[in-house]
């Protein structure tokens, strides 16, 4: 099951066995180059949102022989993996008028 594997190992090994390339990639799946280099380079908040998402990972589970429910479960968990959220570290902004 390829879920246990990140996005990025995932899209790259396809695109390789494929004999493909960001911009072959782009033209046969109608997907822009930019967008298809956000997920090689795991930089996922920067994506539209989740629906547009969803869409660009069928078309280019099609596009390399892959499941796309695998690689949707990837791309969720590689975003859970990004999300910031509080920490110890973290403070309340201060009261200007106290």
């Amino acid at each position: 099951m390829e879920e246990s594997r990140q996005l990025k190992e995932i899209l790259a090994e396809a695109i390789d066995n494929k004999n493909f390339n960001v911009k072959k990639l782009s033209e046969v799946t109608g997907i822009h180059e930019r967008h298809i280099k956000l997920f090689l380079e795991v930089e996922l908040l920067k994506l539209p949102p989740a629906p547009y998402v969803r869409g660009y990972l069928t078309k280019i589970s099609q596009a390399l022989d892959l499941d796309r429910d695998d690689l949707f479960h990837a791309y969720k968990n590689e975003v859970e993996n990004q999300k910031t959220s509080s920490g110890p570290a973290d403070r309340l902004p201060s009261n200007r008028f106290a």
